[in-house]
Parts: C-alpha cells; sequence; structure tokens
C-alpha cells in the first residue's frame, strides 16, 4: 500500500464536511494540530478517516451554537509509541 501525508487528508476531509454539515460554514473554527513526522500507511488512512468524518459529522450536526452558528472544532492527531492518538474537541 502506499503512504499518505496525514495533515493533508485529515485537512481537505473536514473541509469537505464543514460546507456539507454546517448550516453557517463561515463560522467553523477549526483547528487541527497532527504530530506525526513521516507519512502513514494508507490502510491506516481509511479507519481513521471513518472515525474522524463521524466526529466532525456530529459536531457540526449538534455542538454548534443555536444562537450564533459559531462552533471551535479541534482535531489532533499523534503517535505514541506503536499506537496513534485521536483527539478531538468541541
Amino acid at each position: 500500500m502506499g503512504q499518505v501525508n496525514f495533515e493533508e487528508y485529515l485537512t481537505k476531509l473536514v473541509d469537505e464536511l464543514i460546507p456539507t454539515y454546517s448550516q453557517r460554514p463561515g463560522k467553523v473554527d477549526f483547528q487541527l494540530a497532527v504530530d506525526i513526522d513521516s507519512e502513514v500507511d494508507f490502510s491506516r488512512e481509511i479507519y481513521v478517516g471513518l472515525i474522524v468524518t463521524e466526529l466532525v459529522t456530529n459536531s457540526l450536526k449538534y455542538a454548534t451554537d443555536s444562537e450564533t452558528g459559531e462552533l471551535e472544532l479541534y482535531l489532533g492527531l499523534s503517535l505514541e509509541g506503536n499506537q496513534y492518538r485521536l483527539e478531538v474537541s468541541d
């Protein structure tokens, strides 16, 4: 399998999800922190992408401020030993 730059992949993924699921895409403040120096095996990207899609979609649907339409969304991915750590906050 090929190698993938996770930061680029996650940025593109979330950039596609925001206008699809947000009532006010301009009010979403998205921050991404990827602490992985090397590219990641493609097979892992698929699983992380599915999890991120579900978490971000839920945030866009249910965590948006009902009055202002604003949402602060943080996504962090790091490698600790041989395990990946994914952090999401809204």
